[in-house]
């Protein structure tokens, strides 16, 4: 989102210190959950949670499934309060897509793949 070639060095610093602040907030209110857990309704807590998981996927793979996620989600970010139902309170969604991989892995991978991509 702020990296790139053409994107100015001031501005790729400022995306990384914004970035960096709003996963600071997230984590604030994952621990403040994760601390009062018990105190929230059944309902809430057995909503609630967190997912870990590892995805062997290409490079298209990946920005096909962040597309797929965000597509699903879409419904539900409603920032407009008389589009959401009555009951609907803010849950805070963080989703990390990164690679569990080293630069030169990627390239050792892509020097392995067939010349049709497959």
């Amino acid at each position: 989102m702020y990296e790139g070639p053409d994107v100015p060095p001031a501005t790729q610093l400022a995306g990384r210190l914004l970035t960096e602040n709003i996963r600071a907030a997230a984590e604030e209110v994952r621990a403040r959950y994760v601390a009062r857990h018990a105190e929230y309704p059944a309902d809430w807590q057995a909503a609630s949670g967190e997912v870990f998981s590892v995805a062997h996927v290409t490079a298209e793979e990946l920005d096909r499934m962040r597309a797929q996620v965000l597509e699903v989600m879409a419904p539900y970010v409603r920032l407009d309060a008389a589009s959401r139902p009555a009951g609907a309170l803010p849950v805070r969604i963080t989703l990390d897509l990164f690679p569990w991989f080293g630069p030169e892995q990627a390239q050792a991978a892509a020097e392995r793949m067939p010349e049709d991509g497959r």
